[in-house]
């Protein structure tokens, strides 16, 4: 039997990776490691278990159109993601009392930063039969009708709808748009990011109570 495999020298692709590297790679996992900790004593992490309260389910549905289902689904899930990015205390303090002004808390403006995200998880691109890439994203929150999203990509007919089922294995509509009206729909819900609100209504109150409070 050949001894091939035993006298074989060490090419540079066996060879030991760098200290420097291996302790560049020890860094991002503790830094990794300390942000899941950090993240699971946080509050909305704490309560990942239990069915959100009555309330809180009522502020989903006022900030974000959600249904019920809807809402329960959103919060449990933001709460159970331990990995997802979080906003510093400090990034809070600064933007608190704007933002309560409006009606949201802190878990409700974290997951207003995350719309655009939460789109793109919930959407695809296709190309037509034309070879055309075709925007294909779910129904829901901020975008919950043909309508809504006629309004919010300016859109001269109402766009298509289809039916079909989600990954909690329950029925849900899909909208399809072009790659136009898909760039208006990420601006309109990166503005709500900066904004917050969608009612031209809330917007005049919110400044009201903004202008008494600097009064």
């Amino acid at each position: 039997m050949s001894d091939f495999d035993e006298t074989l020298p060490a090419t540079e692709a066996e060879a030991p990776e760098a200290p420097e590297v291996l302790g560049a790679q020890t860094d991002l996992c503790w830094e990794e490691a300390e942000r899941m900790a950090q993240a699971m004593t946080c509050t909305d992490a704490l309560k990942a278990a239990d069915r959100p309260t009555t309330d809180e389910i009522n502020r989903w549905m006022r900030l974000f159109k959600y249904d019920p289902i809807q809402a329960i689904d959103a919060i449990s899930e933001q709460r159970q993601d331990l990995a997802r990015d979080r906003i510093s205390d400090d990034h809070w303090e600064l933007v608190k009392d704007e933002k309560e002004a409006m009606g949201y808390d802190r878990e409700t403006y974290e997951h207003s930063l995350r719309l655009g995200d939460i789109l793109k998880s919930q959407s695809m691109t296709i190309p037509n039969e034309d070879g055309a890439d075709v925007f294909i994203f779910q129904l829901g929150g901020l975008l919950d009708s043909a309508l809504q999203v006629q309004q919010v990509a300016g859109l001269e007919e109402l766009p298509k709808v289809v039916r079909g089922i989600g990954s909690e294995g329950r029925g849900v509509r899909f909208c399809s748009v072009t790659k136009d009206a898909q760039k208006k729909i990420e601006a309109y819900l990166a503005q709500r990011q900066i904004i917050g609100v969608d009612n031209e209504a809330q917007r005049k109150r919110f400044q009201e109570t903004k202008e008494l409070r600097l009064a």
